[in-house]
């Protein structure tokens, strides 16, 4: 599995007195499964400690407790540090309450997607 990430500034334009309006800085993380699958987490700098699953935004319990998908998830956790996960719901527009990793269970996630 080859692992690859990025810095991220979203952000407003800076007002006047050099404040924003929002600035969300973090790191995504690419993960290329063998299979030629790309899993995107993004890991933000206020939030270090929590990863959110951004893509695929569809997904099954299945698919995420597949061996590939589990090890994508340890890797993330060995190379960051990060303790919990979040997941997208497509369907909402939201993420998931924070899932704890070495309890990454997908029977305890939210799927209606």
């Amino acid at each position: 599995m080859e692992f690859r990430s990025e810095r991220f500034d979203d952000a407003s334009l800076p007002n006047p007195d050099g404040t924003y309006d929002y600035r969300y800085t973090g790191v995504t993380y690419f993960a290329t499964m063998p299979e030629g699958r790309e899993i995107v987490f993004r890991v933000y700098d206020d939030e270090p400690t929590v990863a959110g699953l951004v893509a695929p935004t569809s997904w099954t319990p299945e698919w995420l407790q597949s061996p590939s998908v589990r090890e994508a998830l340890r890797l993330l956790q060995q190379l960051t540090g990060v303790q919990a996960l979040r997941l997208y719901n497509k369907m909402s527009g939201t993420f998931s309450d924070v899932v704890p990793m070495p309890a990454v269970d997908a029977t305890s996630l939210d799927t209606d997607q």
